[in-house]
């Protein structure tokens, strides 16, 4: 399966979606109300209306990313500027969930439309019956910071980046001429990403993930080409994926914001420190783009396209953003639970 934009931004939810890959046919199922502190709309973006049981799932998710993993900063004296940069991250990760609607609908496909919602419907009971009750199921939601309607919301995503991927109306019907075009643009440059995962909720998981950057640091002094860097790759990562042999492609945006520096340039062979998302970290080495391999298999660039549109997408979305009364009262505490 091809990549999808949201598997770099986390792995639990991931794995609570892949479930449905293996387990289907069943009925509809009865979708868990919200309260109406979770329903109420936050911000308007475009035509959507987002609520704050979205925005809360992206701040908690995105929390260990901003703070480092050092819970004592939301009790210190710059304790309002973190809240503000994981509020904004939280805003830019809820529009790009967004935007991924707004792609799918450039394609001619109904996000809301019946053929996603049986999917999602499908998905979703098969899921819940493979939990001794349902209140487990909701359990294990909660513990993500999760509503089902978020999940709901998740998973729709989800099916829609896939079918913009792998069906011949979607991104698939992009030309390889166009793809090729594509990479050529210097907004799009080419990586290997050294990934190691972690469970988001242990803290011994973190302090190992601690641990194991510091070993990919000292280990990658002595790394002079890409064969090095591939050699460190295979002996710490998690995961070695035949993308560590071609690249994996994506845009400038993407590495910036993954690096957390809007101006960044980086030249052929710049490696990155270890870079913690939610529950991974990446260390990115830029490598020469191989429009051989491109002309031989686009598919190595088409998720990074759907990604490129997404992100022009998440822009016009944070740029329409306006706060409801209830969005800009938020504060730190606002978000204690779910």
């Amino acid at each position: 399966m091809k990549s999808l934009s949201f598997a770099r931004r986390g792995l639990a939810v991931f794995l609570l979606l892949s479930l449905f890959l293996a387990l289907g046919g069943c009925s509809a199922y009865r979708v868990e109300k919200s309260t109406a502190r979770q329903a109420e709309i936050v911000l308007h973006a475009g035509e959507h209306d987002i609520a704050f049981e979205v925005v809360n799932f992206f701040y908690h998710n995105y929390k260990t990313v901003i703070d480092g993993g050092d819970d004592s900063v939301w009790d210190g004296p710059d304790a309002e500027t973190y809240h503000q940069r994981l509020w904004q991250r939280a805003v830019e990760a809820s529009c790009e969930l967004y935007a991924i609607f707004d792609c799918a609908e450039d394609f001619g496909l109904d996000p809301y439309g019946r053929m996603i919602e049986d999917q999602m419907d499908e998905a979703i009971k098969a899921i819940i019956d493979s939990y001794p009750t349902r209140r487990d199921y909701i359990a294990h939601l909660e513990s993500l910071y999760m509503t089902d309607t978020v999940y709901r919301l998740m998973m729709r995503s989800y099916l829609c980046q896939q079918y913009l991927l792998e069906y011949s109306d979607g991104v698939a019907s992009v030309s390889d001429e166009k793809l090729l075009a594509f990479c050529e643009d210097p907004e799009v440059i080419n990586t290997l990403c050294l990934t190691v995962y972690f469970a988001k909720d242990s803290d011994t998981a973190y302090r190992w993930a601690q641990e194991r950057a510091d070993l990919i640091r000292a280990a990658l002094t002595d790394v002079v080409t890409d064969d090095d860097f591939r050699a460190v790759a295979k002996k710490y990562a998690t995961t070695y994926t035949q993308e560590m042999e071609y690249g994996t492609y994506m845009t400038l945006r993407e590495f910036r914001r993954l690096c957390g520096d809007p101006s960044l340039s980086p030249s052929i062979g710049y490696t990155t420190d270890a870079l913690f998302d939610t529950e991974s970290f990446l260390v990115i080495r830029c490598i020469p783009k191989n429009f051989d391999t491109i002309r031989e298999n686009p598919e190595v660039v088409r998720s990074c396209y759907l990604q490129y549109l997404i992100e022009n997408k998440a822009a016009d979305l944070e740029e329409s953003m306006t706060l409801t009364d209830a969005g800009r009262n938020l504060n730190q505490s606002s978000f204690d639970t779910v």
